[in-house]
């Protein structure tokens, strides 16, 4: 929902990141997501969508069809990677505290984009992130966060030990997308 702050997780490939690029790309659009509706009681809108991308290159971006029919809308932050998510807080108050629209800002992923993290640094994150919602809530629009995780090498289930650091990152969202696959199925 719009105004949430939202963790994305699943084992290896799962599709997070095409569903988070796919929920990036409606919001952009302005569409009525199939996939996530975000008429949380303020209707459909259309708002900027950025994507802090640590892993797809621009082939990849390409190879994955992420060009044309609405992708080309998205704001992509390839290769991007941060110290501390101390430093992507700092990073996201000074490209985001004024943004005059509703904004999407998925993270893709977190142990890539933040490879120092530090639980202690979740508390900053948060702290940021309730400041960039207030100032977006009170100009009448909303900032809303998509935070990617990957399982450890290794696990071929999720749970809250398969995540790094992902007890730290839990209590920061709002909501959790979990993707997996139901024992049995193909």
């Amino acid at each position: 929902p719009e105004g949430s702050i939202c963790n994305l997780v699943a084992v290896e490939k799962a599709g997070k990141s095409f569903l988070a690029t796919q929920i990036a790309r409606d919001y952009s659009c302005g569409v009525e997501s199939k996939i996530v509706h975000f008429n949380n009681g303020f209707g459909t809108s259309k708002g900027a969508s950025f994507i802090y991308d640590a892993e797809l290159t621009d082939d990849a971006i390409l190879h994955r069809n992420y060009v044309g029919n609405g992708f080309d809308n998205i704001n992509r932050c390839p290769n991007c990677a941060f110290d501390t998510t101390a430093d992507l807080s700092e990073h996201l108050m000074s490209h985001f505290s004024s943004l005059e629209n509703n904004v999407l800002v998925v993270v893709d992923n977190v142990t890539a984009i933040c490879p120092n993290f530090n639980g202690s640094d979740i508390k900053r994150l948060k702290n940021t992130i309730q400041q960039l919602q207030t100032g977006y809530n009170n100009r009448g629009y909303r900032i809303t966060f998509m935070f990617v995780h990957h399982t450890k090498a290794g696990k071929s289930v999720f749970d809250d030990d398969s995540v790094a650091g992902f007890k730290e990152w839990d209590r920061l969202g709002t909501i959790r997308i979990c993707l997996g696959t139901v024992e049995g199925s193909e």
